[in-house]
């Protein structure tokens, strides 16, 4: 109840996300809805947990999806990665089989977004997602984020500990040649970070 009341102190309205600090995946992340739920939530966490209280934006678009998108920037240089959508708020990868795969528009905007990110974006957006790798300055970074439907984003989380798998790949083919990009820059950056030489077994 002491917690609860100190989130309320937020004046950040209901619903909210509710999760335990330094997880990932989503696994103890919850949207309560209102009070009781929140309660109920809190009442389960273990004694001295750090917990973080986050504003939820409905994000909608039409037809009751929801839209992740992913970057990486490695050395400052923007990368496009995902763009994922779903019939629910808390997206995953393995979305892509439950909703996508039947999806065309879906997986054409996400071609649009890979293939020419500026493009589907607009250049406010690139602009703020530049702006949060030149404030944080580290060597790779990844954001999750929507666009707000006004030229602007809205950011889920921007962090060193992301990652891109090839999982995905061979259901979705169009993804493979961002996810090769951004490889290449990665294994680049850290060997001339180690002072190692070029890899005659790299790809190209």
């Amino acid at each position: 109840a002491a917690t609860l009341a100190r989130i309320e102190a937020l004046e950040l309205g209901w619903p909210l996300i509710l999760r335990v600090a330094g997880t990932q995946t989503g696994l103890t992340m919850v949207r309560a809805d209102d009070r009781a739920a929140a309660l109920a939530w809190l009442e389960g966490r273990a004694p001295g947990q750090a917990l973080l209280a986050i504003e939820f934006v409905d994000l909608r678009e039409t037809g009751d999806r929801w839209r992740k998108m992913r970057c990486f920037f490695v050395d400052g240089v923007f990368f496009p990665v995902a763009n994922l959508v779903s019939d629910g708020w808390q997206i995953h990868s393995s979305d892509r089989y439950r909703v996508m795969d039947r999806d065309t528009p879906a997986q054409e905007a996400e071609r649009h977004y890979l293939g020419d990110p500026e493009g589907y974006l607009g250049p406010r957006a690139m602009a703020a997602l530049q702006g949060i790798a030149d404030r944080l300055g580290l060597d790779f970074m990844g954001v999750d984020f929507c666009p707000d439907g006004a030229g602007g984003i809205v950011v889920f989380e921007a962090n060193a500990a992301m990652r891109h798998n090839y999982d995905h790949a061979r259901a979705f083919p169009y993804t493979r040649p961002a996810l090769d990009t951004v490889s290449d820059a990665f294994e680049t950056m850290v060997r001339r970070a180690c002072d190692w030489p070029d890899d005659p077994h790299a790809r190209g």
